[in-house]
């Protein structure tokens, strides 16, 4: 048998170890997971270079020859070089770097655990790290300075962008017992237009325009108050404007961002709005903010993540985002149930029925 100059390669070699492990040509193929068509090509070029056969092909199944065999310790010794090789190599080039992903989470973030929970993700998950940003949104992420984005609303649908939506989330109207001592406590709706109202804007923030209590809508900037339906779920911005009780004037709103909307609250400035139960939930516990006739509230809003597309698809942040849903989920809806049982078990009803201003593809808040 003539025998060729070059060496085969270690595909041939790890076939015939697995001809010794597994005693038979097909089950080696198998083992390895090769054609036994291809297999017989890698055998026979192998016999070829040692120039001689190293099946004894009359036996079925066909079993190494002695020639085979002498050969063995050899074939193993040099797999096991060619293992440690690989091993070199591998540590040579390093580990493969982490996926960077710029993420801006709500300044309200700051109290420290949920900073933790995603700094406690990337250790476990070295695959990916994160650049932490404050209050940026959907425009940031379309103009590419950053990856994703968790707002408190649904985000404008921009080109290049996914959404996915995290928890439907609720709050109370909110002040300081020291503002209520000082301008008195509202018994009814129409008793906010003597009152100055904190209500958070940003530049895709949509602002909070009405309250709901039951089959009402109050207008915070009209002072208007509309009957609904009670299977009425449109949402605010198509609710008739029928006006019933006169008001004197129009309610004073003082607008901005979430941080000063909560401290001016904090310092007894006026009723807050929307301030997110996260923000507010250690002051409702210790009682420096307190709910303002409820069960009048907002209507829930969908905290969503703003993902560039090139982003959303990558394993690594899909892994993430399906664990950081999941945590936010359980977390917020739980916050919502426990200050609903505190502040009005009607809303909670309300909610759970469906008649809480949905929009399609939300998940459901409880």
């Amino acid at each position: 048998m003539k025998s060729p100059d070059s060496f085969p390669d270690m595909r041939c070699w790890r076939l015939l170890e697995a001809v010794f492990t597994q005693g038979s040509l097909a089950a080696a193929a198998e083992r390895l997971n090769v054609d036994l068509s291809a297999a017989s090509r890698l055998m026979q070029r192998l016999e070829q270079y040692a120039g001689e056969p190293l099946l004894n092909r009359r036996r079925r199944p066909a079993s190494p020859t002695p020639a085979a065999g002498r050969l063995r310790a050899s074939v193993q010794a040099l797999l096991q070089a060619a293992e440690r090789i690989d091993g070199d190599i591998s540590a040579l080039r390093g580990p493969k770097p982490a996926r960077l992903v710029r993420l801006s989470i709500p300044s309200n973030f700051s109290d420290g655990a949920k900073l933790c929970a995603i700094h406690a993700y990337a250790e476990a998950h070295p695959e990916i790290a994160f650049e932490l940003f404050s209050y940026r949104d959907e425009f940031d992420v379309a103009e590419g300075l950053l990856d994703a984005a968790y707002v408190p609303y649904w985000p404008q649908l921009l080109p290049g962008i996914e959404t996915i939506p995290v928890f439907r989330s609720g709050t109370f109207l909110l002040a300081a017992p020291s503002y209520l001592e000082r301008c008195g406590a509202p018994q009814r709706i129409e008793e906010l237009c003597g009152h100055r109202l904190l209500r958070r804007t940003g530049r895709g923030y949509p602002a909070a325009r009405f309250l709901f209590k039951d089959d009402l809508a109050f207008d915070i900037e009209t002072g208007r108050l509309t009957r609904l339906g009670r299977t009425d779920c449109r949402t605010p911005a198509s609710l008739p404007r029928a006006r019933f009780g006169p008001f004197e004037s129009g309610v004073r709103i003082l607008s901005g961002d979430a941080v000063s909307c909560y401290q001016s609250a904090l310092a007894a400035e006026g009723i807050a709005v929307d301030l997110s139960l996260r923000l507010v939930n250690a002051d409702l516990e210790a009682g420096r903010l307190v709910a303002v006739l409820p069960p009048w509230r907002p209507a829930l809003w969908t905290n969503t993540l703003a993902v560039r597309s090139e982003t959303a698809g990558v394993p690594e942040f899909k892994a993430f985002a399906q664990w950081f849903v999941r945590k936010e989920s359980l977390a917020g809806r739980a916050r919502w149930k426990r200050w609903l049982s505190v502040f009005d078990e009607g809303a909670a009803a309300a909610s759970r029925s469906g008649c809480t201003n949905p929009r399609p593809g939300d998940p459901d808040i409880l």
